[in-house]
C-alpha cells in the first residue's frame, strides 16, 4: 500500500496530465478510485488536504460525498513543473541513495572551476556553490535562502542550476528542508 504523500504525488500528477490534455477537465472520484486503486474514504480526506493547501479545486454535491471530482489549480500546476520543490512538499517513499551530495557539491565545484560559465564570473559562481555547500552543512538549513540561490542560478547558470537540483534531491536534505518550510512558516 502505497504511502499519504505518495497517493498525493500520483493524484496531483494525474490531475497535470489531464490538464494538459484540456484545461477544463476534471476527473470524477469514482474513476480516481479506479486509476489509483484506492477506496474512495482514503482518497476523500487526501483531495480535502491538497485542496486546503490550494493545489487541486474540488467539485462538491451539496450532500453525501465529499466530491464528485477534481481538476488542478495554478498553484497545483506550479508544484508539479517545480520537480525541486515537489520532491520536498510530497517526498517520494522510496528514493534511491545517491552519493554523499556535499561530495557531488564539491565535485560540481570542480567541475565549474574547469569551465567557462555563461553569465557568472566563475569566482561568483563558485562562490554560490560554496555558499549553498554552507547552508546544506548548517543545523538547521533555510529552505527560503536555498530556494533564492536555485532560482538565482536558474536565472544565470541553468546547467549548474539543474545539477544543482539533482544534488537537492538526496532524501536527507529534503527531509531537513522541509522541515525548514514547516519552521520558516511559523515565524
Amino acid at each position: 500500500m502505497i504511502g499519504d504523500r505518495e497517493l498525493r504525488r500520483q493524484i496531483l500528477r494525474l490531475l497535470y496530465e489531464k490538464f494538459q490534455e484540456h484545461p477544463y477537465h476534471r476527473i470524477l472520484a469514482k474513476e480516481f478510485c479506479e486509476i489509483i486503486g484506492v477506496p474512495l474514504q482514503r482518497l476523500d480526506y487526501n483531495m480535502i488536504y491538497l485542496e486546503e493547501k490550494g493545489y487541486v479545486e474540488l467539485q462538491k454535491p451539496r450532500e453525501g460525498d465529499v466530491f464528485i471530482s477534481a481538476r488542478i489549480t495554478a498553484k497545483g500546476i506550479d508544484l508539479v513543473e517545480d520537480d525541486f520543490e515537489f520532491d520536498l512538499r510530497f517526498r517520494k517513499d522510496q528514493i534511491e541513495k545517491k552519493a554523499d551530495p556535499i561530495h557531488r557539491l564539491e565535485e560540481l565545484k570542480r567541475d565549474v572551476a574547469r569551465s567557462r560559465p555563461r553569465s557568472l564570473t566563475k569566482d561568483d559562481l563558485l562562490a554560490e556553490i560554496e555558499e549553498l555547500k554552507c547552508e546544506l552543512k548548517s543545523e538547521r538549513p533555510s529552505y527560503r535562502r536555498v530556494k533564492e540561490r536555485l532560482n538565482f542560478l536558474r536565472r544565470k547558470e541553468p546547467d549548474v542550476a539543474r545539477r544543482l537540483t539533482d544534488i537537492l534531491k538526496d532524501p536527507e536534505i529534503i527531509r531537513r528542508l522541509s522541515e525548514s518550510i514547516f519552521h520558516e512558516g511559523e515565524e
